[in-house]
C-alpha cells in the first residue's frame, strides 16, 4: 500500500498500537489501518470488521494485492458483532465514527466479553467526551490524546488502557480531554475559541431562561473556564 494513502489521522492512532499485538478495527472501510501496521511490521494480527459490502470488498482487494489474507482478517457486521473470546484482542480501534457511536460499539463489546481489552484507541468525528466518559466509567485510564487539523476539521485521538476499578476524573477533563486541556496547544484554543462564538451567536437567538439557554451558558462557561 501507497503510505501516502494512509490519513495523518489513522497515523496518528497507528503510533499508539504496542508492537506484537492482536488488533480489532472496528469499521475497518478500506483496511488501510491494518494494512499500514503490518506493512510496518508493528502487529502480530489483525482483525477488521466492516458493515458496508462495498468497503468491505474493495477492503478484501487491498488485502489481497498486499498478500495479508494470513495476517488480516476481514469481516462483515456491525462492529463488535464479528468478533469473540477466542478473538484475544489486545487492541481494539474505531476511528471516523461520532462519539457517542463508539461508545455504544464500546458497550456493546462490553456485553459480549469482547472487552475489555488491554488498549481501546479512538478517533470520534464528534462528542469525544461521550466516548471519555465511557472509558472512565468502565475501568479505562486516558493515557495520551492528540488534536490535528486534517482536511476542514479538526479532529482527537484517544488513548485510553484498561486498569480496572474505578477511575477518577473531573467534568473538565471528560469534556475536554485530561491531555488536551493540559498542554493548551494553538489549535485547542482555536478549536474551542470558534465553539465559544458559535455558542454565543446561537445565545443571542435562544429565549432567557430556557432549559436550552442554562445549557448553552453551561458550555460557554466551561470553556471560560478551561482558556482562561
Amino acid at each position: 500500500m501507497n503510505q501516502e494513502t494512509l490519513s495523518q489521522r489513522l497515523k496518528e492512532v497507528a503510533s499508539f498500537v504496542p508492537e506484537d499485538s492482536i488488533v480489532a478495527d472496528i469499521g475497518t472501510d478500506h483496511a488501510y489501518l491494518p494494512i499500514y501496521l503490518v506493512e510496518n511490521n508493528h502487529i502480530a494480527k489483525a482483525i477488521g470488521s466492516e458493515v458496508a459490502e462495498g468497503p468491505l470488498q474493495n477492503a478484501k482487494r487491498n488485502v489481497r494485492s498486499a498478500q495479508m489474507e494470513g495476517i488480516i482478517d476481514l469481516r462483515f457486521g456491525d462492529g463488535v458483532e464479528t468478533l469473540s473470546q477466542e478473538d484475544e484482542i489486545d487492541v481494539v480501534t474505531i476511528c471516523g465514527m461520532g462519539g457517542k457511536t463508539i461508545a455504544r460499539i464500546l458497550s456493546k463489546g462490553q456485553a459480549k466479553g469482547i472487552l475489555p481489552v488491554k488498549r481501546v484507541i479512538v478517533q470520534p468525528n464528534t462528542d469525544g467526551w461521550s466516548v471519555r466518559l465511557w472509558l472512565v466509567q468502565h475501568g479505562y485510564q486516558i493515557k495520551a490524546e492528540t488534536i490535528l487539523a486534517e482536511g476542514k476539521g479538526v479532529y482527537e485521538v484517544i488513548v485510553a488502557d484498561y486498569v480496572g476499578g474505578l477511575v477518577t476524573s473531573n467534568r473538565l477533563d471528560i469534556r475536554f480531554g485530561p491531555f488536551l486541556r493540559q498542554e493548551q496547544t494553538d489549535l485547542f484554543k482555536q478549536k474551542y475559541q470558534s465553539e465559544r462564538e458559535s455558542i454565543e451567536r446561537i445565545l443571542e437567538k435562544v429565549p432567557d431562561k430556557t432549559p436550552r439557554a442554562r445549557y448553552l451558558k453551561q458550555q460557554l462557561t466551561e470553556i471560560e473556564e478551561v482558556l482562561e
